[in-house]
């Protein structure tokens, strides 16, 4: 009876295998997106994306970059333009109620006050 052991053994390898293969594939990508972001933004950022006041454009990047930080951990040092927009982001008050943590509908654990 060991048969189907194996086959529960091999799954749980693929699937691990799976997944450390998503994670540093999308790191992959954001790192390409963010060096494309710096180069698009280089002539026309100011505090935000596109200036110094908030614009359309900042409401798409910041959940961007958050997640990039915090889920997968992306180094930001290596986009210094980016670094500077998301410190204008997490000063400022809507963008810092926007946050995931501070939802209605966060789990208890993961809310941010």
């Amino acid at each position: 009876m060991q048969y189907p052991l194996k086959i529960l053994t091999e799954i749980i390898c693929i699937v691990a295998m799976s997944y450390l293969f998503a994670g540093a594939r999308s790191t992959h990508l954001i790192r390409n997106e963010n060096a494309a972001l710096e180069k698009l933004l280089e002539n026309q950022a100011g505090k935000y994306a596109t200036g110094d006041e908030p614009f359309l454009a900042d409401l798409f990047l910041a959940p961007q970059i958050d997640g990039a930080v915090k889920r997968f951990n992306v180094d930001m040092n290596e986009f210094p333009l980016l670094s500077k927009i998301n410190e204008s982001y997490n000063e400022h008050p809507a963008f810092q109620d926007a946050m995931p943590g501070k939802q209605p509908d966060t789990p208890p654990e993961a809310r941010v006050d």
